[in-house]
């Protein structure tokens, strides 16, 4: 059996264990391939260095998620992003607009970590009163939620920015200042939605009547013993200097996150102990995106190495007309919505390879060709996606409606976002 065929069998196969959810990612990612490569009669020497090479090559984004998750559940165990989201809340009173505009600033912060979860954990128990007491429908708040997030997922910390860039062997950093019209366009997008519904939705007509707003409501820290607000400019200066230390210093990205890490563990817990409690705390949180990244080396490892990515590229082409094949990242990140509502997101791991082997035959960068699908848009309006059923769950919606509500404005948020990766150029790099 050639390895053509081989490759394509176990992205079936990859594929069918990814719907069905029968065995873990780590699992899917790890043994398969290897199988697939026994089959192909490598022998387990062969097998071998194409493991090595592949796993050698996520060892990077593996160290940087470990620190990057660290830094920033530290941030946010100190509170300062709480003091942040309080304050824009005061700042917005029971004025509608600036209340749109306040989700679209809060849902911004509140992904700075690069999770979903956390983001529609604080953006919407916070703002779902507000929405509620000036008659502002509340499927508002969670597209403008939605919006506002996803551009996020290019920050060079976020895992799937560290994922897409381990397929394509490139610093996440870098990757991050190439996706940065990108990533503008799709809030510039949030932005104009917000004042969309406003004045066009609402047609800028007088707010409900509301005799008090949570806004003014101070928060309560006292259930909160390792909540640090008195040290809030500190720790905000701290998250400033690392977010210049990522653009400007040349240093491997994931060391800046080590050190900054250590900074802020120091200067707001001395005590070893409670240190110590912390470190054992984000264990869990850290471990499962790094095993999924160990296991997607094994796959990349052994799709590139053992000749399979070459043989489907290869025979993709053929089927590909020739005026078409340079564009096909392009028309794949366009179509990327309704494609990633009816399957997981972790399928496009598995065609990466093929994406980017098509896109080198045109002088294209494998950067290039995959970075747009950092912008994961598709993800948040799929009822199989669980931070999509939180995000539902919190907004008090059913998740079938939720979906239908955000489909449209999501896929046009995602092609303004790839029209912006074209006309930049970036897309083409």
């Amino acid at each position: 059996m050639s390895m053509t065929t081989l490759g394509f069998l176990m992205v079936a196969v990859v594929t069918f264990l990814v719907l069905t959810n029968r065995v873990n990612l780590v699992i899917v990612f790890s043994v398969v391939p290897i199988i697939f490569a026994l089959l192909g009669k490598f022998s387990p020497l062969d097998i071998g260095n194409f493991v090595t090479s592949g796993v050698n090559s996520t060892f990077t984004a593996v160290v940087l998620i470990l620190f990057a998750v660290a830094f920033f559940s530290l941030l946010s165990e100190t509170c300062m992003f709480d003091v942040m989201v309080n304050a824009i809340l005061k700042v917005s009173k029971s004025n509608r607009l600036v209340i749109l505009l306040s989700t679209v600033v809060i849902a911004f912060i509140a992904h700075l970590d690069g999770s979903f979860n956390t983001t529609y954990l604080i953006t919407i128990p916070a703002l779902l009163p507000l929405y509620k007491k000036l008659g502002i429908d509340k499927k508002y708040l969670l597209l403008l939620t939605v919006l506002a997030a996803v551009p996020m997922t290019a920050l060079p910390w976020s895992s799937v920015a560290v994922m897409v860039a381990t397929f394509a062997e490139i610093n996440p950093v870098v990757m991050w200042k190439a996706l940065l019209p990108m990533q503008a366009a799709g809030l510039v997008f949030c932005v104009l939605v917000a004042f969309f519904i406003e004045f066009v939705t609402y047609k800028g007509k007088a707010n409900a009547a509301v005799q008090s707003a949570d806004s003014e409501s101070q928060i309560d820290f006292s259930k909160r013993p390792l909540a640090r607000p008195k040290f809030f400019w500190i720790n905000f200066l701290i998250f400033i200097g690392c977010i210049v230390a990522l653009l400007f210093v040349k240093l491997p990205t994931y060391l800046i996150f080590m050190l900054f890490f250590d900074i802020t563990l120091l200067i707001n817990y001395p005590q070893t102990q409670i240190q110590k409690q912390l470190i054992n705390k984000y264990c869990p949180t850290m471990l499962n995106p790094c095993l999924i990244f160990l296991a997607i080396g094994v796959m990349v490892g052994v799709m590139k190495d053992s000749g399979m990515v070459k043989g489907m590229i290869d025979a993709l082409l053929t089927l590909i007309p020739a005026s078409a094949a340079k564009y096909t990242h392009v028309i794949m990140a366009i179509f990327s919505v309704p494609i990633l509502v009816v399957i997981p997101y972790q399928l496009f791991y598995s065609i990466f390879p093929i994406l980017i082997g098509i896109a080198a035959n045109f002088g294209i960068s494998p950067m290039a060709s995959i970075m747009v699908f950092t912008l994961l848009y598709g993800s948040q309006c799929s009822p199989m996606v669980a931070a999509a059923n939180l995000c539902a769950e919190l907004g008090e919606t059913e998740i079938t409606v939720h979906c239908r509500n955000l489909f449209f404005p999501v896929w046009l948020a995602c092609i303004v976002s790839v029209l912006a990766g074209v006309i930049s150029g970036g897309m083409f790099l």
